[in-house]
């Protein structure tokens, strides 16, 4: 065995050389046993991060799309009189709710666009998975430091705008406009394909007046 230090070689006794040649082996056994240890145990952490995968993106994904339709709608300045005309009678009484469709359809693109972004930019998810629950589920649910399965994830999102005109008490008419967007995400993981999908229902607009509900409700554009 040959061994230099700064170009200079170092001479060892044939005792030397047998010690070193057993450490050295005893290292790479030990390396070995490591790299196959958490091979199996993130092997048998990926059935598991696959299973939680809907759960962890349901949360992931809400936020993501809470900040960019609040986003959208600071933005823009919008508030309810921007989405929606009220008429009412000389009594005051609300006789018509007209909602503007064209600015709903520009809303409605908008978020479509900013979530296809941002989900465009976000493939990459890390499912934590307990060691415990890898090794013995049955005895060790839970319990150690987490692996960190990596997934991808693709996601498309569908956006439609739902106006609804409810009666809420005695008298009392509700108007809420909401954006029902649903999200269809593939997700990779190992030699694992999931398909999860999402329903959110983000509120962005309310009107709440006094009154019987409208007798007529129709959409404008400007």
């Amino acid at each position: 065995m040959r061994l230099y230090l700064r170009g200079r070689k170092i001479r060892l006794s044939r005792k030397q050389e047998k010690l070193l040649a057993r450490r050295i082996t005893v290292l790479v056994l030990l390396l070995s046993l490591v790299t196959l240890t958490t091979v199996t145990i993130y092997n048998k952490a990926v059935p598991i991060a696959i299973e939680n995968a809907p759960a962890i993106t349901r949360t992931k994904w809400e936020s993501i799309i809470i900040e960019e339709v609040h986003r959208i709608l600071e933005q823009g300045n919008y508030g309810y009189n921007s989405f929606a005309t009220e008429t009412q009678d000389e009594n005051g009484k609300i006789t018509a709710l007209s909602v503007n469709g064209r600015l709903v359809t520009d809303i409605s693109a908008a978020i479509t666009k900013r979530l296809t972004e941002r989900f465009a930019a976000t493939t990459k998810l890390k499912i934590p998975v307990p060691i415990g629950s890898a090794i013995s589920p049955r005895y060790l649910q839970g319990v150690g430091v987490s692996v960190n399965v990596n997934t991808m994830t693709y996601t498309a999102v569908n956006v439609k705008i739902i106006s609804e005109v409810s009666s809420v008490g005695i008298n009392q008419t509700r108007h809420r406009l909401t954006a029902r967007i649903i999200t269809n995400t593939k997700l990779y993981c190992s030699n694992v394909k999931s398909e999860i999908s999402h329903e959110y229902n983000i509120l962005l607009a309310e009107s709440i007046a006094f009154g019987n509900i409208p007798n007529s409700y129709f959409e404008y554009a400007n």
